[in-house]
């Protein structure tokens, strides 16, 4: 029996020696019996924790494994188990990290899109997860008062996710999914904004231009509806405002509203 004073270094030395067999020694000089065997002991824990996070990240990272190929995505998730095991018993929240650990992965620095695609692949799977929400129609803002439309405010579905990126990952997400059919024709030198919802039970990324996504931004952040518009047309002053509120809508973005400020 370990006394409780130290049980603490023990486990943190345990959970080394799952981490890497290079910080092992501590954990086997707290175990009894043959070294040998308890070597080939803790290489089993290694392994089931190292594919048990490998698999979860699989799972969150599929466009990932598919643009670097099966053996080198497997490397990468033992790379990253290595810097930055999992702190949490749901897996399905491990993983976090992982964009910025390949922001600083050398061996992937010939893919320098691939961090950002990491992000929206994260989202993604937050979104997955996120509250339910129930869409309202456009039509309900005719049932406002003319002279209090300009102070609407927006609930957005918690699912939603807005990015900014240097590269064109709204396309590359959308062209590795398991139902796109064509060829993989991606321009890397095009910048995208993108928003991440869910419709229905569905996850969709999507392409905004920068004026839909200066509205929405504002409106994440509590905006009333004039000050979103004024966010838009200072990107793009022939800003199409039916098209791009019906567009939201549609895609369920707006969760509720209301005439006063929302909490964010």
């Amino acid at each position: 029996m370990f006394e409780k004073d130290c049980l603490l270094p023990t486990q943190r030395a345990f959970a080394a020696a799952v981490r890497s067999s290079a910080s092992q020694q501590d954990a086997l000089a707290a175990l009894e019996g043959d070294t040998a065997r308890n070597q080939e002991l803790l290489a089993v824990y290694r392994g089931n924790a190292v594919a048990n996070a490998s698999k979860a990240l699989g799972m969150a990272y599929p466009v990932i494994e598919k643009i670097v190929g099966a053996e080198f995505f497997g490397g990468l998730c033992r790379a990253f188990w290595e810097e930055q095991p999992s702190c949490n018993g749901d897996l399905n929240e491990y993983g976090e990290g992982f964009a910025d650990f390949l922001a600083g992965f050398p061996h992937a620095a010939d893919l320098p899109y691939l961090p950002d695609v990491a992000r929206v692949e994260w989202r993604v799977n937050c979104a997955q997860h996120a509250e339910d929400h129930s869409a309202i129609a456009i039509a309900m803002i005719a049932d406002v008062p003319p002279d209090a439309v300009a102070d609407l405010r927006f609930a957005l579905q918690p699912a939603l996710a807005l990015l900014s990126s240097s590269w064109p990952v709204a396309s590359i997400w959308q062209q590795h999914q398991a139902d796109y059919t064509g060829e993989i024709d991606v321009e890397l030198k095009n910048a995208e904004c993108i928003a991440v919802h869910r419709f229905g039970l569905r996850v969709d990324v999507v392409s905004l231009t920068d004026a839909e996504f200066a509205l929405w931004r504002a409106a994440q952040t509590g905006e009333s509806l004039a000050m979103m518009l004024e966010s838009a047309f200072a990107v793009d002053e022939l800003f199409e405002v039916q098209a791009a509120l019906q567009a939201g809508f549609m895609r369920e973005f707006v969760n509720a509203m209301s005439l006063t400020a929302p909490q964010v």
